[in-house]
């Protein structure tokens, strides 16, 4: 409503601008002819008139006129460049959030399918875990997966697994140690005879491509979480985690991935 009003006053005041105009030009020429050749007054005469050109048609027009054509300029050679930019920009922006979301799908999905093929891999191993700590042997492959089935942070991917336990009393350090270092070397034994008898690599390096991270009682269950080893992102977190220290770069070797 208050532009509205504005409007209408600016569109009053430039209707009635050529009339009252007239009338001060009239208004002029009277007070010439009333000054009978008197010099100050025919100053006084000429200085209303010129104000009266300054405020109505310089201030109130000319000059809008000017700052508009400016602005008008300015719009056209900068602001309609940056709006393009920021646009340009903001598609760049999505297009690389919807690759970055298309590419965390489909490292999911393949991480679905990885860890599909490692629960039926390690699920013999699991099975044999009962005889170093107290659980339940499974009985079936859904037994030992536990969500969030699989992650991946700092390009590591990491699987968890579980195991009932037979009684909620906690299972001493020192046999989940032990656990994880049995459990460790069924592993690698079997990676091994699938080598031998697939003819493919399943390591990395020196190290196997399935690393038992870590074994945790958590109460009802133990959580048993591997660390995938197929980058060397993987492989420098194995060999800081067996001796402590940050292991020197090596060269990477071809490697097939199985899981």
């Amino acid at each position: 409503m208050k532009l509205i009003k504005i409007l209408e006053v600016i569109i009053d005041f430039l209707v009635n601008l050529p009339q009252r105009t007239t009338t001060a030009i009239h208004s002029y020429k009277e007070q010439i002819i009333s000054a009978n050749g008197d010099k100050s007054k025919i100053e006084l005469a000429k200085s209303m008139l010129f104000a009266f050109f300054l405020e109505n048609w310089l201030f109130k027009v000319v000059t809008p006129l000017i700052i508009v054509s400016i602005l008008g300029v300015l719009v056209t050679q900068y602001f309609i460049p940056i709006v393009g930019a920021v646009f340009v920009a903001y598609l760049i922006k999505s297009e690389l959030a919807e690759r970055k979301q298309k590419r965390i799908a489909e490292q999911r999905h393949r991480n679905d399918g990885i860890y599909r093929n490692v629960t039926k891999f390690i699920f013999n191993s699991l099975r044999e875990m009962n005889t170093w700590v107290n659980v339940k042997q499974p009985q079936a492959q859904e037994d030992i997966q536990c969500p969030p089935y699989c992650d991946t942070q700092n390009e590591i991917d990491r699987f968890y697994f579980r195991l009932l336990k037979k009684s909620p009393e906690p299972i001493e350090g020192n046999k989940l140690a032990f656990s994880e270092k049995m459990l460790q070397s069924l592993i690698k034994a079997r990676l091994q005879e699938k080598e031998i008898a697939e003819n493919r690599q399943l390591s990395y390096k020196d190290e196997p491509c399935l690393f038992v991270d870590n074994i945790t009682d958590l109460g009802e269950f133990i959580h048993i979480q591997l660390v995938h080893v197929i980058n060397e992102a993987g492989y420098d977190y194995v060999k800081r985690k067996k001796v402590g220290r940050p292991s020197s770069p090596n060269k990477q070797q071809p490697f097939d991935e199985d899981f």
